[in-house]
């Protein structure tokens, strides 16, 4: 049973997004999504947990995943137009979110990992609905739009490995922003 200010979640990776994005950042082979699935699970109850990515380009990065446990990997392949790779992902990506929006109505809290600005519409639409929205991505390829339109929703992925590594540090720039409630839509955070 879940308490009074816990939410029913439902979590969404544009892994290729995260991937790129951190490649210039951290040495990791691979994002560390344990620490999206732990920052999440403290917050409620997680229900849906989609990775979406070319798994066929990503074989290794698939093994690591599936270690994991609750979490579902979409695969959609990149397609050739004109002899260059589109990929598909945020399309299927926002038509699922869409989707889960109607299908799922227990859930209250989306997070979306990706920092891609084609998200925009979909996450307003989560917002008119009534719902919550948490945006986590790595802080350099934050989408403008999005960084405007949902600044108090972002939690960076810098910001997330550090409440990690430093969790026994009450010093640590988290430590100082733990996300003590959610509401209207907005991760609210308290300084200590």
């Amino acid at each position: 049973m879940l308490k009074k200010d816990q939410h029913i979640i439902g979590i969404f990776v544009d892994y290729h997004n995260l991937m790129i994005s951190l490649r210039e950042y951290f040495t990791l082979p691979y994002p560390d999504i344990s620490l999206v699935k732990n920052y999440a699970g403290g917050l409620g109850k997680i229900v849906i947990f989609q990775i979406y990515g070319d798994w066929n380009l990503f074989n290794k990065h698939r093994k690591y995943l599936k270690t994991l446990g609750g979490i579902k990997l979409i695969n959609e392949p990149h397609m050739k137009t004109n002899g260059k790779k589109k990929e598909l992902v945020d399309m299927r990506m926002a038509f699922d979110i869409g989707v889960c929006l109607e299908r799922s109505p227990e859930i209250d809290l989306f997070i979306l990992v990706s920092g891609d600005g084609h998200f925009l519409t979909v996450l307003k639409q989560i917002r008119i609905r009534g719902k919550k929205v948490l945006i986590i991505a790595e802080q350099n390829s934050l989408n403008l739009h999005l960084k405007k339109s949902f600044a108090p929703h972002i939690l960076t992925y810098q910001e997330l490995v550090e409440s990690f590594l430093k969790t026994s540090t009450k010093n640590s720039k988290i430590s100082r922003l733990l996300p003590s409630k959610i509401e209207e839509g907005v991760v609210v955070y308290e300084k200590y």
